[in-house]
């Protein structure tokens, strides 16, 4: 299925992933990770593995939007958990990029329209009310303010922690009295 999206600036297609797109699909993620520097550069064989795991449906949870000479202008995945006896929700966890060029012209809240559709649709095929989770830098004020025009509000924080191994690692020191 596709659609032709109309942008104040440009037209831009939306189709359902193919499996020969995940050449283009890698290409286009490390062009992005060259400017987003989230330390999140990818293989096809590594999409390959997420999109074959157990219980994740490509062909309906990933889309790509292509500009005017066909080349993947935003990219995006969700991933939605299996549905378990205790489950109070139906969540779907979203994953997108969009290329440098194109940013900030309407593709993102094209993304997140369609990512909020197929949670909903998937959410009332399982009786339960819907969420869509989406993550973003702090930095991303321009992805932090469109979240927040759809809705989607900070509810937790993660740090990630580092340490230079090139010299040796302190002695450890245990509190006094502890042994």
């Amino acid at each position: 299925m596709s659609t032709v999206i109309l942008s104040s600036q440009k037209h831009f297609r939306m189709r359902a992933y193919e499996e020969e797109d995940l050449q283009a699909i890698a290409n286009f993620l490390n062009t992005c990770e060259t400017i987003d520097q989230y330390g999140q550069f990818c293989t096809v064989s590594e999409l390959q593995a997420e999109f074959t795991e157990p219980g994740f449906e490509p062909t309906q949870n990933v889309r790509l939007w292509l500009g005017d000479t066909g080349q993947i202008i935003a990219f995006a995945r969700l991933w939605i958990p299996q549905q378990t006896e205790i489950s109070l929700e139906a969540e779907g966890y979203l994953g997108f990029r969009v290329h440098p060029q194109f940013r900030d012209q309407g593709l993102e809240a094209e993304v997140l329209g369609w990512a909020e559709t197929r949670v909903t649709e998937m959410a009332q095929g399982r009786a339960l009310p819907a969420r869509l989770r989406a993550t973003c830098r702090d930095y991303e004020q321009s992805r932090l303010q469109l979240f927040g025009q759809f809705d989607l509000h900070h509810e937790r924080s993660f740090l990630r922690m580092t340490r230079n191994l090139t010299g040796p690692l302190p002695e450890a020191r245990l509190p006094k009295g502890l042994l």
